[in-house]
């Protein structure tokens, strides 16, 4: 929970970055749609990180730091960006569910996410769909392929810093659950 928390607070930056540079009062409004549910999302992991952290009886730490972000984003770009993690959230966000299946509370507010992101998904994967039938073919094109390397990216340092801490988690006791309908330990 506490790295979704930390991932929705990531969206709310890049989102926020942007957002004032947008004329468009369509296009604006589904970015303030977004922000807000990007808002909301955070929040609700947050506190159930906090709840998870006191039901297990371990002090509550915050959850991490977000990441330094070395790309800037114009609309284009972002909308593009936002497509390819929306959709990455949703595969995400189901693998969860899975994980934290018989833990009821976290599973109904993945369930709520999920929604949300398909919504979203919709709605990128719509505009940009949009602007090449203006015209905009190449351009979108490009900032396809540029979101799809950065998301290789993040995917790619995800899988190394889980690597880092399994070895830790092992000898603490702490396998993976991935033959258990149990929620995974904190």
């Amino acid at each position: 929970m506490g790295r979704l928390t930390t991932s929705e607070i990531e969206g709310i930056h890049v989102i926020e970055d942007v957002i004032h540079q947008v004329s468009d009062r369509r296009i604006r409004k589904m970015l303030d749609k977004h922000l807000d549910d990007e808002k909301r999302h955070a929040r609700v992991f947050g506190e159930r990180y906090k709840a998870m952290q006191k039901e297990a009886g371990i002090d509550i730490q915050p959850p991490p730091s977000p990441a330094p972000r070395e790309q800037r984003f114009n609309l284009l770009t972002l909308v593009a960006y936002l497509e390819t993690q929306e959709a990455r959230a949703i595969a995400l966000l189901e693998a969860y569910k899975e994980l934290f299946a018989g833990d009821e509370e976290s599973v109904k507010w993945l369930e709520r996410n999920i929604k949300d992101e398909k919504f979203h998904a919709t709605w990128t994967h719509m505009q940009l769909e949009r602007w090449i039938k203006e015209g905009m073919a190449e351009e979108v094109r490009q900032a396809r392929v540029q979101a799809q390397q950065t998301d290789r990216r993040a995917f790619w340092i995800q899988v190394f810093s889980f690597l880092r801490v399994m070895p830790r988690l092992i000898i603490r006791g702490h396998l993976p659950p991935l033959f258990s309908k149990q929620p995974a330990p904190m």
